[in-house]
Protein backbone atom coordinates (compact mmCIF):
# COMPACT_ATOMS: atom_id res chain seq x y z
CA UNK A 1 0.00 0.00 0.00
CA UNK A 2 1.49 3.31 -1.10
CA UNK A 3 3.42 1.94 -4.10
CA UNK A 4 1.61 4.60 -6.17
CA UNK A 5 0.00 7.79 -4.92
CA UNK A 6 -1.63 10.81 -6.55
CA UNK A 7 -3.85 13.75 -5.89
CA UNK A 8 -7.44 12.79 -6.70
CA UNK A 9 -9.03 16.20 -7.05
CA UNK A 10 -12.13 17.00 -5.01
CA UNK A 11 -13.86 13.64 -5.41
CA UNK A 12 -16.73 14.27 -3.02
CA UNK A 13 -17.20 18.00 -3.65
CA UNK A 14 -16.63 19.02 -0.03
CA UNK A 15 -14.18 21.78 -0.96
CA UNK A 16 -11.09 19.72 -0.03
CA UNK A 17 -8.79 17.86 -2.42
CA UNK A 18 -8.69 14.11 -1.89
CA UNK A 19 -6.05 11.39 -2.49
CA UNK A 20 -5.74 8.03 -4.24
CA UNK A 21 -3.30 5.34 -3.09
CA UNK A 22 -2.44 2.10 -4.91
CA UNK A 23 -1.67 -1.30 -3.37
CA UNK A 24 -0.73 -3.68 -6.19
CA UNK A 25 -0.08 -6.63 -3.85
CA UNK A 26 -3.51 -6.55 -2.18
CA UNK A 27 -4.94 -10.09 -2.29
CA UNK A 28 -8.67 -9.42 -1.90
CA UNK A 29 -9.53 -10.86 -5.36
CA UNK A 30 -6.61 -13.28 -5.50
CA UNK A 31 -2.87 -13.08 -4.88
CA UNK A 32 -1.55 -9.70 -6.09
CA UNK A 33 -4.90 -8.79 -7.62
CA UNK A 34 -4.33 -5.31 -6.23
CA UNK A 35 -6.46 -2.40 -5.11
CA UNK A 36 -6.62 1.39 -4.95
CA UNK A 37 -8.16 3.46 -2.19
CA UNK A 38 -9.50 7.01 -2.33
CA UNK A 39 -9.07 8.94 0.92
CA UNK A 40 -10.74 12.13 2.07
CA UNK A 41 -8.40 15.09 2.20
CA UNK A 42 -10.16 16.59 5.21
CA UNK A 43 -10.09 13.64 7.60
CA UNK A 44 -8.49 10.63 5.86
CA UNK A 45 -11.70 8.61 5.76
CA UNK A 46 -12.14 6.05 2.98
CA UNK A 47 -14.29 7.35 0.12
CA UNK A 48 -13.84 4.46 -2.35
CA UNK A 49 -11.90 1.22 -2.62
CA UNK A 50 -11.38 -0.29 -6.08
CA UNK A 51 -10.14 -3.85 -6.64
CA UNK A 52 -8.34 -5.76 -9.38
CA UNK A 53 -10.38 -8.41 -11.13
CA UNK A 54 -8.22 -11.46 -10.50
CA UNK A 55 -4.94 -12.84 -9.19
CA UNK A 56 -1.78 -11.35 -10.63
CA UNK A 57 -3.38 -8.23 -12.15
CA UNK A 58 -1.19 -5.84 -10.11
CA UNK A 59 -4.09 -3.38 -10.15
CA UNK A 60 -3.00 -0.17 -8.44
CA UNK A 61 0.59 -0.22 -9.71
CA UNK A 62 -0.29 3.21 -11.14
CA UNK A 63 -2.98 5.69 -10.09
CA UNK A 64 -3.93 9.20 -11.19
CA UNK A 65 -6.70 11.75 -11.29
CA UNK A 66 -8.51 11.53 -14.63
CA UNK A 67 -10.19 14.92 -14.59
CA UNK A 68 -13.95 15.21 -14.82
CA UNK A 69 -14.32 12.61 -17.55
CA UNK A 70 -18.10 12.38 -17.55
CA UNK A 71 -18.75 16.07 -16.83
CA UNK A 72 -20.81 15.47 -13.70
CA UNK A 73 -18.85 18.02 -11.65
CA UNK A 74 -16.80 15.43 -9.72
CA UNK A 75 -13.18 14.40 -10.25
CA UNK A 76 -12.78 10.89 -11.68
CA UNK A 77 -9.90 8.41 -11.24
CA UNK A 78 -7.80 6.11 -13.42
CA UNK A 79 -5.98 2.99 -12.18
CA UNK A 80 -3.56 0.79 -14.09
CA UNK A 81 -3.21 -3.01 -13.94
CA UNK A 82 -0.21 -3.76 -16.14
CA UNK A 83 -0.35 -7.55 -15.59
CA UNK A 84 -4.03 -7.97 -16.51
CA UNK A 85 -4.35 -10.94 -18.90
CA UNK A 86 -7.59 -10.10 -20.75
CA UNK A 87 -5.90 -9.73 -24.16
CA UNK A 88 -2.99 -12.08 -23.48
CA UNK A 89 -0.53 -12.69 -20.64
CA UNK A 90 0.33 -9.30 -19.07
CA UNK A 91 -1.34 -7.40 -21.89
CA UNK A 92 -2.45 -4.95 -19.21
CA UNK A 93 -5.38 -2.63 -18.68
CA UNK A 94 -6.41 0.73 -17.25
CA UNK A 95 -9.76 1.43 -15.64
CA UNK A 96 -11.56 4.75 -15.13
CA UNK A 97 -13.86 5.19 -12.12
CA UNK A 98 -16.48 7.79 -11.32
CA UNK A 99 -15.40 9.94 -8.40
CA UNK A 100 -19.00 10.60 -7.46
CA UNK A 101 -20.19 7.02 -7.00
CA UNK A 102 -17.19 4.79 -7.76
CA UNK A 103 -18.82 3.17 -10.80
CA UNK A 104 -16.63 1.88 -13.63
CA UNK A 105 -16.79 4.35 -16.52
CA UNK A 106 -14.32 2.77 -18.98
CA UNK A 107 -11.76 -0.01 -19.20
CA UNK A 108 -8.93 0.06 -21.74
CA UNK A 109 -6.89 -3.03 -22.64
CA UNK A 110 -3.46 -3.75 -24.05
CA UNK A 111 -3.34 -5.16 -27.56
CA UNK A 112 -1.20 -8.26 -26.95
CA UNK A 113 0.79 -10.27 -24.42
CA UNK A 114 3.51 -8.42 -22.51
CA UNK A 115 2.35 -4.96 -23.61
CA UNK A 116 2.05 -3.98 -19.91
CA UNK A 117 -0.56 -1.35 -20.77
CA UNK A 118 -1.41 0.59 -17.63
CA UNK A 119 2.02 0.67 -16.02
CA UNK A 120 1.63 4.44 -16.28
CA UNK A 121 -1.66 6.36 -16.36
CA UNK A 122 -2.61 10.01 -16.33
CA UNK A 123 -5.33 12.46 -17.08
CA UNK A 124 -4.51 14.25 -20.33
CA UNK A 125 -6.81 17.26 -20.20
CA UNK A 126 -9.06 18.02 -23.15
CA UNK A 127 -6.75 16.91 -25.97
CA UNK A 128 -9.28 17.10 -28.80
CA UNK A 129 -11.11 20.19 -27.53
CA UNK A 130 -14.51 18.49 -27.44
CA UNK A 131 -15.28 19.65 -23.91
CA UNK A 132 -14.41 16.30 -22.26
CA UNK A 133 -11.22 15.34 -20.43
CA UNK A 134 -9.14 12.65 -22.13
CA UNK A 135 -6.64 10.09 -20.82
CA UNK A 136 -3.14 8.85 -21.63
CA UNK A 137 -1.92 5.32 -20.80
CA UNK A 138 1.57 3.88 -21.22
CA UNK A 139 2.45 0.38 -22.46
CA UNK A 140 6.17 -0.09 -21.84
CA UNK A 141 6.31 -3.59 -23.38
CA UNK A 142 4.63 -2.76 -26.71
CA UNK A 143 6.78 -4.21 -29.54
CA UNK A 144 5.44 -2.20 -32.48
CA UNK A 145 8.79 -0.46 -33.12
CA UNK A 146 11.00 -3.24 -31.82
CA UNK A 147 11.21 -5.42 -28.71
CA UNK A 148 9.91 -3.43 -25.72
CA UNK A 149 10.04 -0.20 -27.71
CA UNK A 150 6.91 0.82 -25.83
CA UNK A 151 4.01 3.12 -26.63
CA UNK A 152 1.55 5.57 -25.12
CA UNK A 153 -2.06 5.80 -26.17
CA UNK A 154 -4.41 8.76 -25.76
CA UNK A 155 -8.06 7.86 -25.30
CA UNK A 156 -10.82 10.29 -26.21
CA UNK A 157 -13.34 8.91 -23.79
CA UNK A 158 -16.54 10.61 -24.80
CA UNK A 159 -18.39 11.24 -28.04
CA UNK A 160 -19.20 14.97 -28.03
CA UNK A 161 -22.71 14.42 -29.41
CA UNK A 162 -25.09 14.87 -26.47
CA UNK A 163 -28.01 12.57 -25.77
CA UNK A 164 -31.56 13.57 -26.52
CA UNK A 165 -32.84 12.09 -23.27
CA UNK A 166 -36.64 12.43 -23.11
CA UNK A 167 -38.55 12.76 -19.84
CA UNK A 168 -40.41 9.55 -19.18
CA UNK A 169 -44.18 9.78 -19.32
CA UNK A 170 -44.69 7.08 -16.67
CA UNK A 171 -42.93 6.58 -13.35
CA UNK A 172 -40.66 5.14 -12.10
CA UNK A 173 -38.27 5.61 -15.05
CA UNK A 174 -35.94 8.63 -14.85
CA UNK A 175 -34.86 11.16 -17.46
CA UNK A 176 -31.08 11.03 -17.99
CA UNK A 177 -30.08 13.82 -20.39
CA UNK A 178 -26.39 12.83 -20.29
CA UNK A 179 -26.98 9.24 -21.41
CA UNK A 180 -24.50 8.34 -24.15
CA UNK A 181 -23.27 5.47 -26.31
CA UNK A 182 -19.62 4.56 -26.81
CA UNK A 183 -17.41 1.58 -27.64
CA UNK A 184 -15.57 -0.35 -24.92
CA UNK A 185 -12.93 -3.01 -24.45
CA UNK A 186 -10.25 -1.27 -26.46
CA UNK A 187 -10.11 -0.06 -30.06
CA UNK A 188 -12.03 -1.78 -32.91
CA UNK A 189 -9.04 -3.76 -34.18
CA UNK A 190 -9.04 -7.17 -35.84
CA UNK A 191 -8.99 -9.94 -33.26
CA UNK A 192 -10.11 -7.79 -30.30
CA UNK A 193 -12.29 -10.30 -28.49
CA UNK A 194 -13.01 -7.79 -25.70
CA UNK A 195 -14.63 -5.18 -27.94
CA UNK A 196 -18.07 -4.09 -26.73
CA UNK A 197 -20.97 -1.75 -27.48
CA UNK A 198 -21.80 0.26 -24.38
CA UNK A 199 -24.47 2.54 -22.94
CA UNK A 200 -23.49 4.89 -20.09
CA UNK A 201 -25.42 7.07 -17.64
CA UNK A 202 -28.69 5.27 -18.36
CA UNK A 203 -31.59 5.25 -15.85
CA UNK A 204 -31.05 2.82 -13.01
CA UNK A 205 -34.76 2.12 -12.82
CA UNK A 206 -35.48 1.65 -16.52
CA UNK A 207 -36.91 -1.70 -17.62
CA UNK A 208 -35.42 -2.27 -21.07
CA UNK A 209 -32.40 -1.18 -23.07
CA UNK A 210 -32.75 -1.37 -26.84
CA UNK A 211 -29.73 -1.53 -29.14
CA UNK A 212 -30.08 -0.52 -32.79
CA UNK A 213 -27.17 -1.80 -34.90
CA UNK A 214 -26.53 -1.25 -38.60
CA UNK A 215 -23.77 -1.78 -41.13
CA UNK A 216 -22.68 1.57 -42.48
CA UNK A 217 -22.51 4.91 -40.67
CA UNK A 218 -24.81 7.09 -38.60
CA UNK A 219 -27.22 8.79 -40.96
CA UNK A 220 -28.22 11.77 -38.81
CA UNK A 221 -26.68 11.47 -35.32
CA UNK A 222 -28.89 12.85 -32.58
CA UNK A 223 -32.08 12.96 -34.62
CA UNK A 224 -35.24 11.96 -32.69
CA UNK A 225 -36.67 8.54 -33.49
CA UNK A 226 -34.19 6.01 -32.18
CA UNK A 227 -34.25 2.62 -33.93
CA UNK A 228 -35.94 3.90 -37.07
CA UNK A 229 -34.61 3.88 -40.64
CA UNK A 230 -34.57 7.69 -40.51
CA UNK A 231 -31.85 7.51 -37.89
CA UNK A 232 -29.83 4.52 -39.01
CA UNK A 233 -29.36 3.43 -42.63
CA UNK A 234 -31.11 0.23 -43.66
CA UNK A 235 -30.76 -2.62 -43.09
CA UNK A 236 -30.68 -2.33 -39.31
CA UNK A 237 -31.30 -4.77 -36.46
CA UNK A 238 -32.86 -4.10 -33.08
CA UNK A 239 -32.04 -6.04 -29.90
CA UNK A 240 -33.74 -5.79 -26.50
CA UNK A 241 -32.05 -6.35 -23.14
CA UNK A 242 -33.88 -6.78 -19.87
CA UNK A 243 -32.41 -4.57 -17.14
CA UNK A 244 -32.51 -6.19 -13.73
CA UNK A 245 -29.86 -4.58 -11.48
CA UNK A 246 -30.46 -1.12 -10.02
CA UNK A 247 -27.79 1.49 -9.37
CA UNK A 248 -27.93 5.30 -9.19
CA UNK A 249 -30.71 7.09 -11.02
CA UNK A 250 -28.50 7.91 -14.01
CA UNK A 251 -25.52 5.66 -13.32
CA UNK A 252 -26.28 2.46 -15.20
CA UNK A 253 -23.73 1.00 -17.63
CA UNK A 254 -24.80 -1.63 -20.19
CA UNK A 255 -22.02 -3.43 -22.06
CA UNK A 256 -22.72 -5.92 -24.85
CA UNK A 257 -19.77 -8.06 -26.02
CA UNK A 258 -19.08 -7.58 -29.73
CA UNK A 259 -15.75 -9.32 -30.26
CA UNK A 260 -14.12 -8.63 -33.62
CA UNK A 261 -12.90 -11.77 -35.44
CA UNK A 262 -9.26 -11.93 -36.51
CA UNK A 263 -10.37 -12.15 -40.12
CA UNK A 264 -9.04 -9.76 -42.82
CA UNK A 265 -12.46 -9.60 -44.47
CA UNK A 266 -13.64 -7.45 -41.55
CA UNK A 267 -10.90 -4.85 -42.10
CA UNK A 268 -12.40 -1.47 -43.01
CA UNK A 269 -15.96 -2.56 -42.15
CA UNK A 270 -18.07 0.20 -40.56
CA UNK A 271 -21.05 -0.12 -38.28
CA UNK A 272 -23.38 2.31 -36.52
CA UNK A 273 -25.18 1.79 -33.24
CA UNK A 274 -27.48 3.66 -30.89
CA UNK A 275 -29.34 2.91 -27.66
CA UNK A 276 -32.75 3.64 -26.26
CA UNK A 277 -34.29 2.82 -22.88
CA UNK A 278 -37.88 2.08 -22.03
CA UNK A 279 -39.83 2.45 -18.80
CA UNK A 280 -42.29 -0.39 -19.32
CA UNK A 281 -41.88 -4.08 -20.21
CA UNK A 282 -41.17 -4.62 -23.88
CA UNK A 283 -39.00 -2.86 -26.41
CA UNK A 284 -41.41 -0.02 -27.15
CA UNK A 285 -42.18 2.73 -26.41
CA UNK A 286 -38.72 4.16 -25.83
CA UNK A 287 -38.44 7.08 -23.46
CA UNK A 288 -34.79 8.12 -23.81
CA UNK A 289 -32.22 7.73 -26.56
CA UNK A 290 -28.46 8.11 -26.84
CA UNK A 291 -26.22 9.57 -29.48
CA UNK A 292 -25.41 7.48 -32.58
CA UNK A 293 -21.84 6.12 -32.84
CA UNK A 294 -19.99 4.99 -35.96
CA UNK A 295 -17.04 2.57 -35.67
CA UNK A 296 -14.65 1.24 -38.30
CA UNK A 297 -12.57 -1.92 -37.91
CA UNK A 298 -8.83 -1.26 -38.28
CA UNK A 299 -5.64 -3.33 -38.27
Amino acid sequence: FGWSVAGAGDVNQDGYDDLIVGAWADDDNGANSGSARVLSGIDGSILHTFYGDSAGDYFGDSVAVAGDVNRDGYSDLIVGAFADDDNGLSSGSARVFSGQGGAILYTFYGDASDDFLGQSVSGAGDVDQDGYDDLVVGARGDDDNGLNSGSARVFAVRNPVESLGVTCSRPPCTDCPNMFAMTGGGPPVLGNASFALELHNAPGNATYAVLALSLGTCATPGTPGVCTPALLPSPFDVYGYLLTSTVGLCDRVVSIPAGIPNNPTFLGMSAAFQWGVGCSPGRLPLNSQSNCVTLTVVQ
